[in-house]
């Protein structure tokens, strides 16, 4: 055991009172105040700052108390870059930076992976909520998760295999489901863009702003929006967008749009090969990405203006 993995097991052990004291608060107040504590306490500690991954590989966390919030401190305010491996913790990438990444593997259980993130998150595990208040970066569910970008307002979020939820309750940002949602798709959103090309039982029910475009499988699509902009080129049972004059005046957005999503596409055909996976994901201009989708949603916002009782 080298000083650094000392120094990082005698900030844990200075910090984890600390946390206990807080465990009779509700979940999301202790994430916050203890990962605060555990930001200072890791302060006192430089010879922290040039930790490794194989440092905190080398130690056992996986019991540990806190743990998730401890390792998200740790990720955030050394130089390490990214969190690779097996975790089993309740908050794990709590408030994570632009520039950091989290990577849970098979095998990872964690009940909240990445709340009020800003960084990359890419779950191959079981989680809970992956993304939940997300403000940015890009949120990647391989695995299967309870919901996917739960009142996010802002990044990417991409659904590969299976989630209940996804998008629900969004403000802003992109939400992109190429795999299997057992419930819904966008519920109550207010803002942003979401895409469907998997399937999904109900999609944007509820809505009050925004763009959501049907190319694959819906059971009900459009049910009861307040505002926003619902267009239908999938197969749906219970479609009610009246998509037709809409399509016939965005045709060619929403192609371009189609064109777009297509180069992500690879993402659903990777989800199995890990490694192929994260290498696409950290090499893809996804910034890019995000303002051209977004040009198109304002192109196709204002075209569907034009047809008669659309968007409010």
């Amino acid at each position: 055991m080298n000083s650094t993995t000392k120094s990082i097991q005698s900030a844990y052990r200075e910090w984890s009172p600390v946390y206990m004291l807080m465990s009779n608060l509700n979940r999301h107040d202790l994430g916050c105040l203890s990962y605060q504590e555990a930001v200072r306490i890791i302060g006192q500690y430089p010879e922290i700052l040039d930790i490794t991954d194989d440092d905190i590989k080398s130690l056992d966390f996986a019991n540990a108390p806190g743990s998730g919030i401890f390792l998200s401190a740790l990720l955030n305010e050394t130089e390490l870059e990214c969190l690779d491996g097996v975790f089993k913790c309740d908050y794990l990438g709590h408030r994570l930076g632009k520039n950091k990444a989290i990577v849970a593997r098979k095998g990872s259980e964690v009940n909240y992976l990445g709340p009020l993130s800003s960084g990359q998150i890419v779950n191959f595990g079981k989680a809970g909520t992956v993304g939940y208040k997300m403000r940015s970066g890009v949120v990647i569910n391989a695995g299967t998760a309870h919901s996917v970008g739960y009142q996010s307002t802002g990044g990417i979020r991409i659904n590969l295999l299976d989630a209940n939820y996804v998008g629900n309750e969004s403000r802003d940002g992109l939400d992109v489901n190429f795999g299997n949602i057992s419930d819904r798709l966008a519920p109550d959103a207010s803002g942003g863009v979401r895409l469907n090309l998997g399937k999904t039982d109900k999609f944007a029910s509820h809505v009050s702003g925004g763009l959501d475009v049907n190319f694959g499988e819906a059971f009900e699509f459009a049910y009861s929006p307040s505002g926003g902009v619902q267009i239908n080129k999938g197969n749906v049972r219970a479609d009610h967008s009246n998509s037709k004059e809409k399509i016939s005046q965005t045709a060619e957005m929403l192609d371009a749009l189609m064109c777009k999503t297509e180069e992500i596409e690879a993402l659903r055909t990777l989800a199995t090969n890990p490694d192929e996976l994260l290498a696409f994901t950290r090499s893809y201009d996804w910034q890019a990405f995000y303002r051209e989708v977004d040009n198109l949603f304002a192109r196709i916002q204002d075209a569907a203006r034009r047809c008669k009782g659309d968007v409010k």
